[in-house]
């Protein structure tokens, strides 16, 4: 038959993915993740021009997914 005999595709995994298998650099991503965050939430405390508040509320709504990402991802492996 046609098509039967095709080979298994490789399951396609981001570099993310690749990254938070190793511990050490896990720990390191989340770090960074981290530091960041709080250096985010700083610059919305201390007050920023209008043009850059959205901008920054975007940025911070972005690593705090990375984050739970992260804390998700250490269940799995």
């Amino acid at each position: 038959m046609l098509g039967q005999n095709k080979p298994a595709r490789e399951i396609f995994k981001f570099d993310l993915e690749k990254e938070l298998k190793d511990p050490k650099k896990r720990a390191e991503i989340e770090t960074r993740c981290e530091k960041r965050i709080k250096e985010l939430k700083e610059k919305i405390r201390h007050g920023t021009n209008p043009a850059e508040f959205d901008d920054i509320g975007h940025l911070l709504h972005g690593y705090v997914s990375l984050e739970k990402l992260i804390k998700h991802s250490a269940r799995w492996s």
